[in-house]
């Protein structure tokens, strides 16, 4: 039996406030930034529903807010990623446990 889960439901909004800015992925090719945009608008979609958990949902201008950090975070990731072929292993894997160490913390706001 095949593993299936419940697909997330995502608001537009959380998905517009990604893909608008085509400067996210600008240095990454499209299948790089296809898997990024994806895991993206998971973890936005994800910090959006834990910052309303036990409270009302959240205006436009508060799911801006807690996808503003969302952005950033894609926007470091594109740099590693496209710079990567540049830098000595142990920077890479320094830089890369930091960002995920702060996609962890994005997904808990």
């Amino acid at each position: 039996m095949a593993n299936q889960t419940q697909p997330i439901t995502v608001p537009r909004q959380v998905v517009d406030l990604i893909l608008e800015d085509e400067g996210l992925t600008s240095e990454l090719e499209d299948a790089a930034a296809r898997v990024v945009l994806q895991w993206a608008i998971r973890l936005a979609a994800q910090a959006v529903r834990a910052r309303e958990e036990g409270g009302p949902p959240l205006d436009r201008d508060g799911v801006a807010e807690v996808v503003a950090p969302v952005r950033r975070l894609v926007r470091q990731i594109s740099g590693l990623v496209a710079a990567r072929a540049e830098m000595e292993e142990s920077e890479f894997a320094t830089r890369l446990v930091a960002l995920l160490d702060t996609a962890c913390a994005l997904g808990r706001q």
